[in-house]
Order: C-alpha cells, then sequence, then structure tokens
C-alpha cells in the first residue's frame, strides 16, 4: 500500500463529552485487499457503531487506496560481459559480474538477463588497458542495486576485430 485517502477526513461526533473526549479515532469496516491487483481501490465504507451513547454525524466515508505490487531483489552470478562497439579485440578481466537488481515481483521472477545484458562500449577506447564500469541493460521498472566488481580492467589489443565479432 503506498497511499490512502479518506473523505471526510474529520467526522463530527455526538453525544456526552466525557464519552466523545475518549473517541480518537473513527474505524470503519475493513477492506478485503487479499485478492486486490495492484492500482487504485476505491470503495465507500460503513462507519463502525462508536460507543453506547454516542454517534457519529456522518454514517459512511469514501475511501481511496492506491497498491502497488511488492518489490523483489535478485541477485544474478558470474554474469559474462560483453563488449560492444570496439574496433579491436578485447580482453575483459574479470569476464563476469554479480548483479543484484530491484524492481516489481512479477517483472523481477521472469527477468533473465541474456547474453549481452552487462557490456561495455568500447567505440571510444584505444589499444592499452583500461578500467571501465560494464553498462547493464534493464526493464525501465527495474533498478541496478548492486554490481560487483563496479569496474573491470579492459585490455584493447592492436589486433583489429574479424568480422564475426572476435
Amino acid at each position: 500500500m503506498t497511499d490512502t485517502k479518506v473523505a471526510p477526513e474529520v467526522i463530527e461526533v455526538i453525544g456526552p463529552i466525557d464519552e466523545m473526549d475518549q473517541i480518537k479515532q473513527a474505524e470503519t469496516v475493513p477492506i478485503d485487499l487479499s485478492q486486490a491487483e495492484p492500482g487504485l481501490i476505491e470503495r465507500e465504507l460503513a462507519l463502525e457503531a462508536p460507543r453506547e451513547y454516542v454517534s457519529f454525524a456522518a454514517a459512511r466515508v469514501y475511501a481511496r487506496v492506491q497498491l502497488e505490487e511488492p518489490a523483489l531483489n535478485r541477485a544474478y552470478a558470474k554474469v559474462a560481459i560483453v563488449v560492444r562497439n570496439g574496433a579491436y579485440r578485447t580482453i575483459v578481466k574479470p569476464e563476469t559480474v554479480r548483479i543484484t537488481v530491484r524492481g516489481p515481483r512479477s517483472t523481477v521472477e521472469l527477468l533473465e538477463l541474456g547474453h549481452g545484458a552487462v557490456y561495455i562500449d568500447a567505440a571510444e577506447l584505444t589499444p592499452g588497458v583500461h578500467t571501465a564500469t560494464p553498462s547493464v541493460d534493464l526493464p525501465a521498472d527495474v533498478e541496478l542495486m548492486k554490481q560487483e566488481p563496479g569496474a573491470v580492467q579492459v585490455r584493447v589489443l592492436r589486433e583489429k576485430r574479424k568480422s564475426d565479432g572476435q
């Protein structure tokens, strides 16, 4: 649940003052959210009866509840790092990273980090040794929480890549 609103926010209480002073809030009948889908739920709810000699000026309230899908963290071990856009052959050390992501459960449970999901763009890298931070392609609603190691060593050789990318 990310947001709740009730209207009216304040309800007039009618009855003896000593009884009214003991009432700090008005309760409604509960909303069953056990089978609810993420999104906005709007209901008109009856107020629970207060004490014996006390009544509320309103019998019902309007409730709005915003439900969000539960978030899930997931770790992926040994995800291969791919080099993109390089004119030269490269050697990456280490060759894999460990990735931890967070997002909506339904998205993260189905998420597979396929070949090329973790990559280094070598378009601007010249022959020599460089330190680079791999990029990760993720769905818009999934967040990269952790990447280990954060940076890798990329050795760009003077030898041009073959036409098949090797």
